[in-house]
């Protein structure tokens, strides 16, 4: 029986920049930069020849893209991937389709379904916020502020498929809300 080869579409789907990361216990930042939302020192032995002394990659983990403002390598997780082992674009694609989760491409859920699960949650969260805003009690509250301001922070680094992600957010604000007696 041969080895399954996915193509380049299904593997930058499937594999995440961040999951490599962590395979390779490189150190990760979380960081909030425009799009960015991670970085770490560029592992890329063509970098400093490997001897990267500050966090010049950055990650952007919602749509799964990379650059490094140091050495300029750039694009999606399969470019990260051959950098990361220094091997070709046809090498990476075997390589990754082995390490890959055939779950992960044969059952990515549909854009619209998580759509429709993420918009549910968000849309509470906004109700939440909605309420607290139009209540004069409220209204013009520090805590208020800065909850609101963590809350789209956090919500805009979200994975595109994290309902989880999502609904620990509504969480902890709803226990946040609690907490302070509102």
């Amino acid at each position: 029986m041969g080895m399954k080869r996915y193509s380049k579409s299904q593997l930058i789907k499937a594999i995440k920049i961040l999951q490599l990361c962590e395979a390779e216990n490189l150190a990760l930042e979380q960081i909030v930069s425009g799009n960015f939302t991670h970085r770490c020192k560029c592992p890329f032995s063509t970098h400093k020849s490997g001897k990267e002394r500050t966090q010049s990659l950055y990650i952007d983990s919602i749509n799964n893209n990379f650059y490094c403002f140091g050495c300029g390598a750039n694009n999606n997780s399969i470019d990260f991937y051959m950098l990361l082992k220094d091997i070709d674009f046809s090498t990476a694609i075997l390589e990754l389709s082995n390490i890959v989760d055939p779950e992960d491409i044969a059952n990515e859920p549909e854009k619209n379904d998580i759509k429709k699960n993420n918009f549910s949650i968000l849309l509470e969260i906004s109700s939440i916020f909605r309420s607290l805003y139009l209540n004069e009690k409220y209204r013009n509250e520090k805590w208020l502020n800065e909850l609101s301001r963590k809350t789209d922070l956090k919500i805009e680094s979200l994975e595109i498929y994290d309902t989880a992600g999502a609904q620990k957010i509504l969480k902890k604000i709803k226990a946040y809300i609690s907490k302070i007696g509102v």
